[in-house]
């Protein structure tokens, strides 16, 4: 899974780096399906500008207490995260997975994803 090589990725690089994966959410009949659209990673000292940005606008927010351990330790809180936005207009949503190493040995997961705030 992108995390799992993700969280590898950042581990070898130094505090400050940030990780970022795009993630698309389809509500189904019987659950939600998952799967990884993009992935982009930031070491502290780039000052060019981000492969991969999150639009401005109103967003669910959740940065998780501690890390998975691993990927699949990770879907059924993704999965949880992924039932909250409103799937009124559609069944695909886009959510983001920010990985950010505030530490030597401690990376911050932050789940993030756009929701519509227009009226009906």
């Amino acid at each position: 899974m992108m995390f799992d090589r993700m969280t590898k990725t950042l581990d070898r690089c130094p505090v400050g780096s940030e990780g970022i994966l795009v993630i698309e959410s389809e509500l189904t009949d019987e659950l939600c399906l998952l799967s990884c659209t993009g992935a982009a990673y930031r070491l502290p000292s780039e000052t060019e500008p981000h492969i991969l940005s999150i639009e401005a606008g109103s967003h669910l927010f959740l940065q998780l207490a501690f890390a998975p351990a691993n990927g699949a330790a990770l879907i059924p809180l993704l999965n949880r995260f992924a039932m909250t936005p409103d799937y009124r207009k559609g069944t695909t949503r886009r959510m983001f997975l920010r990985l950010y190493k505030e530490k030597q040995f401690e990376i911050a997961i932050q789940c993030i994803a756009p929701i519509d705030t227009t009226a009906e």
